[in-house]
C-alpha cells in the first residue's frame, strides 16, 4: 500500500508549508521596528524536501540499507538569519566553506545513517502567517510526519534526536506526546515502537530550565516564547516529566548535551544567555566558549562542538552491534505486552534485583522475557538467557558449567572452562533462567548472584510452579501472568490469520468463538491463527469452534491444551511433513547427538526436498528456525519448539507407536528402575518394534543380564529385522567374547539407517562380502546403502566403504587401520565433510581421493599419513581445510581452491606458499603453525579477506604488504627472538580489532614489536602485559585505541605514550613505577570514560588537572600505597558515575565530592587512614551504592540520611564503628546493609524500617 504523506495540523487556519523555491523571511528574534533582513545562502542542491517538515540531508545507497536514523531539530529562528532556511543555517560551520556539517561531515564518518534535518514554525513573534503554532500542535504535527517518514523502513530502527536550542524542547515534547498516546492506547503501538527505538538525544544548549534575558512583546508574542522563559511552569512540567521517562530507565536513551559559556547578542533588549544550570542534563555534558547560535557550528571536525555528537552516534552504532549481536528471535507480532515491558524496565527490574514471572505454559513468559532481554543487554558486561532450564539436569556444578557455556561478554561467547565464573565477580550481569523447575536452579541462581556482588546485577526467571520461584529467595519479586484479554485475544488471532487486511465481517462470530475456545492462550492462538491464515473458506473456520469445544471435556489442563494445538497438526497437508514435525519434536530439539543440518540430508534422502515442507511447519508455528555460524564460519540451522508443542509431538508419537527410544525417554535397553528387568522387552510384538524410529543402545553386562545371554551377537540377531523403520541409531557394544555360533557370522544393519554413531569395542565392522576369521563376529553397513552419516569410534578392521555412495558425512575417530577402509574413500561421491583423528597406525590417501570434488570441510589431525596423493589439489569444492599434527613431514598440495575460507595448517610445509596465497581470494582464517616456513611471503597481503591470522614459528618481522590486510580484526602470534618470547593473541569472545600482547624475558622493546607497531593504526582494543615499561612504546601509534590496559611487573617506568590517543575511552594501568607526568599526559584525553591505575606507585597525589576530564564516567584507584591526596579538582568531574579508592593511604575525601551529581556508585574500601567523610556527602542525590569496608571510620555523617535513592550500604571490617545512628531506618530505598566483621555492638530499632530488613 502506497503511504500517504501527513498533512500538518493547522494553525489559526493556516499551515505552515515550507517551499524549497520561497525566498520570503520571516521575523527574527527582535521587534519589528527593527528587523533586518539578510539574504541567505542558496539550499544545497542535494538536500531533498520529503515532506512539508523533511528535510534529506543524506540516506545511503539503496544497496546498502540505512542503519540508524539522525534527525536534527533547529532552535529559535534569530536575528541575521532567513526564516524559511533555519533547518540548513543552523547547521552550517563556522568554516571558511560554510558547510552543512551534518551533511558533509556526518555521511562520511557514518556512512550507513539516514540523516534528515527538521523543519518547523519557530519563529517568536505573530504575524498572519507566522508564529501561530504552539508546542502541542507542533509536536503532534512533526509525530505524525516522523511516523510517515520511518514507516516505509520499518518502524524498528535505531533513532538519534539531536537538538539546538529550542529544538531539544521539541524533541521533549514529542517523546511526552508519543507516552501519553501509548498510555491511553490511541496508537500506542506505534508510539511504543518509536520510543523503543530512541537510542539517544543530544542537546546543544537546550534551556531546560530558560533563558535569561529572553522576552518579546507581548503583543506579538508567539506562543511558544513562554516555554522559554525562567521558571515557566509549563516548561518545568515538561522538563519534570521528560526527566521522570528517562531516569525510570524504561527505554535505551543516552542523553549527552553540550553547553554554551558566552552570553548572546540580541537587540535593543540586551544580551541573553543559557546558563549551565539551565542546559546541565544528562549522562554527559560539556561546555565550550561559544554563544547560543554558534554552539551547534563547529569550525572544523576537531572541534569538542563535532567530537562529542561523533562519540554519541559512536557509543550507540556499538550499542547497536551488542544488542545484535545478542538478539533473541520472538514472535513477530506481539500483543498487550508493550506496556508490561515498559512496567517491568521501569518500574520492577528498577527496583528489585530479582524479578519472576510465574503462569501457564504458552501464555508469553519465555516471549516477554526475550524482549526485556533484547531491550537491556548492551548495558551490561555479561549476559546469559538459558532457555527452557528445566532441562538441563545433573548435579549443581554440572548445571554451573552447563550455564556457563552461554554466558556471553560484551555479547561473545565466553569461550573457555568452568571456572570462569570468577569472571564475572564484581561486574554487572543479567541473567535470564527460562522455565525453572527443580531446587538446583533455584540454590545456583543464589549461589552466582551471593558471588557476583554487584548491585547493578539482574536476574529475571520464569516457572510454571510459583513455588519455584519463592525457592530463589524472599528478594525475588513474583509478577504472575494471566491469559489474554478477550479484546487482545482476539487481536492476536487476526494479526496471524489475516496479517495484511481486516477480516471480512462475515467472520466476526466464528472469530469470537474460537478466541473463546482458545481461553485467551497466546500459543494456541498463533498456531491456531498460522493454521487459518491459508484457509480463507468459511466452512473450514466453522469446524475449529466445535473442535475447541470438544477438547474442554478434558479435565487435566495439559492434555486439553495440547489437544487445542493438535488441530493445526491434523491440518498438515501429508504424512511426510507430520513424521518430520515428529522426528524434530521427539529428536532433533534434545541436542542429541545429530543436528538439524543432520536431520536436513537425512530428509533429503527419504522425502527429497526437505526445505519446503519445514517452510509449512513455520508457518504454523510450530517450528522455529534459527541459522548461526560455528567456528569455521559455516552456517548451520538450529531447531527450536514450544514446550507445549514438542509435548504434544511426544505425545502423538506414544498414540500412534512411533518410538523414539533414547535415554531421555524409554529405552528398550536400559536397566532402570524405571524400565522393565526381564524378557518382555524381547518379545515385543514385531509392529512395535517396527515402529521405533530412533534408537541408542549400550549393549553391556546389565543387558547381557536382561536378555539372559552372554553374546551380544545374539541380542543384535534377534532385535535387528524387526527395527524396520529405524532412522536413526547410536550403538555402543562392550564385547569380550562372543559364542560359538556367531563366530564368523555376520550380523547386517538395518538397511532403513540414515544417521549412524557405532562405539565398538573389539567388534569388527565389514561391508565386504568375505567372512573374517576372527574371535568375534561381525557387522555389515553392506545394506545401509542410504546412510547419509555415520560416525565410528575405536573400531577395528572397518573395510571397504564404497557401498556407501550416499554418505555426505564420514568421521573416523581412534579407528585402526586394518580393513582398509582408507583405499575407498575416493569412492565416495557424495562426501561432504570428512574427518580423520587419532589414526595412529600408517596409512596413505588413495590417488583416487581427488575425486571428492564435492569435498567442503577435510579435518586430518593427529594421524599417520605417509603419502598425500598430487590429486590433492583437485579438491577444489572445499572451503574449510584442517590438518593438524600429522606424523611425518608430508608436504600439503593445495591448489586452486578459491571457495577457501579457513586453512589451519600444523604441519611441515605447504607447497609454494607464495604462489598457494595468491589462489586463496575467499580466505577469511589463516593458521599457520609448520616448522617448514621460517618466513612469509609478501604474497600475504593479496589476502584481501582475511580476517584472523594465527601464526607461530621464529619470525622477526612481518612482510610489509601485511598493511594491505584492512579487513584483518584478529592477530595471533607466538615468536621467540633473542631470548625473549613476543606472544600476541586475541580471545575469540573480545569485539573485533581486539588484540593481546605478551612479553617475556628483558629485551625493552623486541624488534618484531617495532616492526608490528606500524600496522596496529586500526586497533581499538589492547592490552601488553610485559616485565619492562619501555615495551609500551608499541602503543604510541595506535591512534584508534578505544580501550587500552598495561600491566608491567618490572620496576621500569612507563614512557609517556598516551598524547595520540585521543579516541582512548578505557585506561587500565598497572604498574610498579611511572613517569612524574604520567598522570598529567592522559589528562588531556578529551574522550576517557575510564581509567584504572593500580599498583606500588610513588605517587603522592593525583594532578589538579584530572577535573579537565570531563567525559570521565568511572575512576578506580587502587593499591597505590603512597597515594594520600586527592585534590578538590575531583568536583568538575559531572559525569562520573563511579568512583573507587582501594587500599590507598588518603586521610580524607575532597569536600568537592558533593558536587558530583551524576555519582551512583562509591566505593572507599580497606583505606585505613580514612577516619571521616565529608558533611556534602548528602549532596550526591544518584548514589545507589556505599562502600566503606575496612575503614576507620568512628562514625557516619547524618548527612547521609539524605541520600534517597541509596540502595547498598557496605561496612563491614570496619573495626571503629561500633553504633549506626537512628535516622539508617530513613534510607527508605536500601536493599542491602552489610555488616560483616564490623564493631556493632548492636542495630537500632529503626532498622526495620528498611526494605532489606523485611
Amino acid at each position: 500500500m502506497e503511504s500517504t504523506r501527513p498533512e500538518p495540523i493547522e494553525a489559526s487556519g493556516n499551515k505552515y508549508n515550507h517551499q524549497v523555491s520561497e525566498r520570503s523571511k520571516r521575523p527574527q528574534l527582535e521587534d519589528a521596528s527593527s528587523s533586518s533582513f539578510h539574504q541567505s545562502q542558496p539550499l544545497p542542491e542535494s538536500v531533498e524536501q520529503m515532506s512539508d517538515g523533511f528535510y534529506k540531508f543524506y540516506e545511503p545507497d539503496p544497496a546498502h540499507a540505512a542503519t540508524l536514523d539522525i534527525f536534527f531539530f533547529h532552535g529559535l529562528e534569530c536575528e541575521g538569519s532567513n526564516l524559511r532556511d533555519a533547518h540548513i543555517s543552523s547547521w552550517r560551520s563556522t568554516s571558511e566553506q560554510e558547510e552543512v556539517w551534518p551533511q558533509k561531515w556526518l555521511p562520511e564518518d557514518f556512512p550507513q545513517a539516514r540523516i534528515i534535518s527538521v523543519c518547523y514554525d519557530s519563529c517568536t513573534k505573530q504575524t498572519d502567517t507566522d508564529g501561530r503554532m504552539d508546542l502541542h500542535q507542533i509536536g503532534e504535527n512533526l509525530m505524525h510526519e516522523i511516523k510517515w517518514a520511518r514507516k516505509e523502513h520499518g518502524y524498528n530502527r535505531p533513532v538519534i534526536l539531536v537538538g539546538h536550542g529550542f529544538g531539544g524542547i521539541v524533541i521533549k515534547k514529542l517523546c511526552i506526546y508519543a507516552q501519553n498516546k501509548q498510555e491511553k492506547s490511541v496508537g500506542g503501538s506505534d508510539m511504543s515502537m518509536f520510543l523503543d527505538s530512541i537510542r539517544a538525544f543530544f542537546f546543544y544548549a537546550t534551556p531546560h530550565l530558560g533563558i535569561e534575558g529572553i522576552e518579546a512583546p507581548a503583543e506579538d508574542e508567539s506562543p511558544l516564547l513562554k516555554w522559554m522563559r525562567v521558571l515557566n511552569s509549563e516548561s518545568a512540567r515538561l522538563h519534570e516529566a521528560f526527566s521522570e521517562l528517562w531516569r525510570a530507565r524504561s527505554y535505551r536513551w543516552t542523553i549527552f548535551g553540550l553547553g554554551e559559556m558566552e552570553s548572546t547578542p540580541g537587540s535593543r533588549r540586551g544580551r541573553f544567555h543559557v546558563r549551565e544550570a539551565s542546559s546541565r542534563f544528562g549522562d554527559d555534558y560539556i561546555t565550550v566558549p561559544s554563544d547560543h547560535f554558534s554552539v551547534c557550528k563547529p569550525s572544523d571536525r576537531n572541534s569538542n562542538k563535532y567530537q562529542h555528537l561523533k562519540h554519541l552516534i559512536e557509543d550507540v552504532q556499538k550499542r547497536v552491534e551488542l544488542e545484535r549481536s545478542q538478539s533473541l528471535m520472538v514472535p513477530k507480532v506481539t500483543v498487550g505486552v508493550d506496556v508490561l515491558v515498559t512496567e517491568v524496565l521501569g518500574k520492577h527490574l528498577r527496583d528489585h534485583r530479582f524479578v519472576g514471572f510465574s503462569g501457564l505454559g504458552g501464555v508469553g513468559k519465555t516471549t516477554l522475557t526475550k524482549l526485556i532481554f533484547n531491550k537491556v543487554c548492551a548495558k551490561f558486561e555479561f549476559t546469559c538467557f538459558v532457555e527452557d532450564m528445566k532441562l538441563i539436569s545433573g548435579t549443581k556444578e554440572e548445571i554451573k558449567k552447563k550455564v556457563w557455556k552461554k554466558m556471553r561478554h560484551h555479547g561473545r561467547s565466553v569461550q573457555c572452562s568452568s571456572d570462569g565464573w570468577d569472571q564475572v565477580v564484581g561486574k554487572s550481569m543479567f541473567l535470564v533462567f527460562d522455565d525453572i523447575d527443580h531446587h538446583r536452579h533455584a540454590d545456583l541462581l543464589q549461589e552466582i548472584a551471593d558471588s557476583n556482588g554487584m548491585v547493578e546485577s539482574r536476574f529475571l526467571l520464569t516457572s510454571r510452579d510459583t513455588q519455584r520461584l519463592r525457592d530463589c529467595g524472599d528478594a525475588v519479586h513474583i509478577i504472575p501472568l494471566d491469559c489474554l484479554e478477550n479484546r487482545d485475544a482476539k487481536k492476536l488471532l487476526t494479526a496471524y490469520a489475516f496479517p495484511n487486511q481486516e477480516p471480512p465481517e462475515s467472520f466476526e462470530g466464528v472469530i469470537q468463538e474460537i478466541v473463546v475456545g482458545c481461553g485467551g492462550l497466546p500459543l494456541t492462538l498463533e498456531v491456531l491463527g498460522k493454521y487459518l491464515r491459508s484457509e480463507p473458506k468459511e466452512e473450514v473456520w466453522a469446524e475449529i469452534p466445535i473442535a475447541l469445544r470438544k477438547c474442554e471435556d478434558i479435565a487435566d489442563l495439559k492434555e486439553r491444551v495440547w489437544a487445542k494445538l493438535k488441530l493445526s497438526f491434523d491440518k498438515l497437508p501429508d504424512d511426510e511433513v507430520k513424521n518430520m514435525f515428529l522426528d524434530i519434536a521427539c529428536f532433533f530439539t534434545l541436542d542429541f547427538y545429530w543436528n538439524a543440518d543432520d536431520a536436513m540430508k537425512a530428509w533429503s534422502v527419504i522425502y527429497g526436498s526437505a526445505l519446503n515442507r519445514i517452510k509449512i511447519l513455520e508457518d504454523r508455528s510450530l517450528l522455529k528456525v534459527s541459522h548461526s555460524k560455528n567456528s569455521w564460519g559455516f552456517d548451520y540451522m538450529k531447531f527450536h519448539m514450544h514446550e507445549h508443542v514438542r509435548r504434544m509431538g511426544e505425545r502423538i508419537s506414544q498414540q500412534e507407536g512411533r518410538s523414539y527410544n533414547l535415554p531421555r525417554f524409554t529405552n528398550l535397553f536400559l536397566q532402570s528402575d524405571d524400565y522393565p528387568h526381564d524378557d518382555q522387552i524381547i518379545s515385543q510384538e514385531g509392529k512395535e518394534l517396527g515402529k521405533i524410529v530412533a534408537l541408542s543402545i549400550e549393549i553391556s553386562e546389565n543387558l547381557r543380564h536382561v536378555f539372559a545371554q552372554d553374546c551380544a551377537f545374539c541380542i543384535m540377531r534377534q532385535v535387528w529385522p524387526k527395527l524396520t523403520a529405524i532412522q536413526y541409531m547410536t550403538l555402543t557394544v562392550d564385547v569380550t567374547n562372543c559364542c560359538n555360533q556367531c563366530r564368523n557370522q555376520r550380523v547386517a544393519l538395518p538397511s532403513t539407517l540414515l544417521l549412524l554413531r557405532l562405539s565398538l569395542c573389539d567388534i569388527y565392522v565389514v561391508t565386504g562380502r568375505n567372512s573374517v576369521d576372527h574371535l568375534s563376529g561381525t557387522l555389515s553397513l553392506a545394506t545401509c546403502a542410504s546412510l547419509v552419516r555415520l560416525e565410528l569410534w575405536n573400531c577395528k578392521n572397518v573395510g571397504d566403504l564404497s557401498k556407501l555412495q550416499r554418505l555426505r558425512i564420514l568421521e573416523i575417530f581412534d579407528c585402526s587401520v586394518a580393513g582398509n577402509w582408507a583405499t575407498s574413500l575416493g569412492e565416495l561421491k557424495s562426501l561432504e565433510r570428512l574427518t580423520l583423528l587419532g589414526i595412529e597406525e600408517p596409512f596413505e590417501l588413495p590417488i583416487s581421493f581427488g575425486r571428492l570434488t564435492g569435498l567442503q570441510c577435510l579435518w586430518i589431525a593427529d594421524c599417520k599419513v605417509t603419502s598425500i596423493p598430487a590429486s590433492f589439489r583437485n579438491l577444489t569444492s572445499l572451503q574449510v581445510l584442517a590438518v593438524e599434527r600429522i606424523i611425518g613431514r608430508q608436504v600439503i598440495p593445495i591448489g586452486s581452491f578459491r571457495q577457501l575460507r579457513v586453512l589451519e595448517l600444523k604441519c611441515w610445509a605447504i607447497a609454494d606458499l607464495a604462489d598457494v596465497f595468491r589462489e586463496l581470494t575467499a580466505l577469511k582464517k589463516l593458521a599457520l603453525y609448520c616448522e617448514g616456513i621460517s618466513e612469509l611471503p609478501a604474497t600475504l597481503g593479496m589476502l584481501t579477506n582475511l580476517e584472523r591470522l594465527e601464526l607461530e614459528y621464529p619470525i622477526q618481522s612481518l612482510p610489509a604488504s601485511f598493511s594491505n590486510l584492512t579487513r584483518l580484526g584478529t592477530l595471533a602470534l607466538v615468536c621467540e627472538h633473542a631470548g625473549t618470547k613476543v606472544t600476541v593473541v586475541n580471545k575469540p569472545w573480545e569485539r573485533d580489532n581486539s588484540l593481546r600482547i605478551r612479553v617475556e624475558g628483558h629485551d625493552a622493546v623486541p624488534d618484531v614489536l617495532w616492526h608490528l607497531q606500524w600496522h596496529l593504526t586500526k586497533v581499538e582494543d589492547f592490552k601488553l602485559h610485559c616485565e619492562h615499561g619501555a615495551t609500551a612504546v608499541v602503543v604510541r601509534n595506535m591512534i584508534n585505541l578505544v580501550t587500552l590496559e598495561i600491566t608491567v611487573t618490572g620496576e621500569q617506568a612507563v614512557p609517556d605514550i598516551f598524547r595520540n590517543l585521543q579516541k582512548l575511552r578505557s585506561l587500565k594501568l598497572s604498574c610498579s613505577a611511572m613517569e612524574n607526568n604520567l598522570v598529567e599526559s592522559f589528562t588531556g584525553m578529551s574522550s576517557l570514560k575510564d581509567i584504572q591505575l593500580k599498583g606500588n606507585w610513588n605517587l603522592q597525589a593525583l594532578s589538579g588537572m584530572i577535573g579537565q576530564l570531563s567525559h570521565l564516567q568511572s575512576l578506580s584507584l587502587s593499591h597505590l600505597t603512597n597515594l594520600n591526596v586527592i585534590p578538590e579538582s575531583l568536583g568538575n568531574l559531572y559525569s562520573l558515575q563511579e568512583l573507587k579508592v582501594k587500599d590507598c593511604p588518603i586521610d580524607s575525601l575532597p569536600e568537592s565530592l558533593g558536587q558530583l551529581s551524576s555519582l551512583r556508585r562509591l566505593k572507599v574500601s580497606f583505606c585505613r587512614n580514612l577516619k571521616t567523610l565529608p558533611d556534602l556527602i548528602g549532596d550526591l542525590s544518584s548514589l545507589e551504592s556505599l562502600d566503606l569496608s575496612g575503614s576507620a571510620l568512628h562514625s557516619l555523617p547524618d548527612t547521609i540520611k539524605n541520600l534517597s535513592q541509596l540502595k547498598s550500604l557496605d561496612i563491614k571490617f570496619c573495626g571503629n564503628l561500633k553504633t549506626l545512628p537512628d535516622w539508617i531506618g530513613d534510607l527508605t530505598s536500601l536493599r542491602k546493609l552489610d555488616t560483616t566483621s564490623s564493631a556493632l555492638h548492636s542495630l537500632p530499632d529503626t532498622i526495620k524500617n528498611l526494605p532489606c530488613h523485611n
